[in-house]
């Protein structure tokens, strides 16, 4: 069974049994741009998001760069 999600700025996601596949631009035509993510790779981005680790050249955590580019 195949979902599928938009989640703004043009980026799709779907379920294709094993990858999580990223998909930009596709509106009515075939996506520009696709990232396949193995299991286990949302699970890490999300920790990235809310471990506060700091950026190599920034310093800034995820959240700190996120709330200075939002608010």
């Amino acid at each position: 069974m195949k979902t599928q999600a938009y989640f703004g700025d043009g980026v799709y996601a779907a379920f294709d049994g094993y990858h999580i596949v990223l998909t930009a631009n596709g509106v009515g035509s075939e996506a520009t741009d696709t990232i396949y993510l193995e299991p286990g790779i949302a699970e890490r981005i999300v920790e990235w998001s809310t471990s506060g680790h700091r950026d190599h050249n920034s310093g800034r955590t995820f959240a700190e760069t996120a709330e200075r580019n939002i608010g």
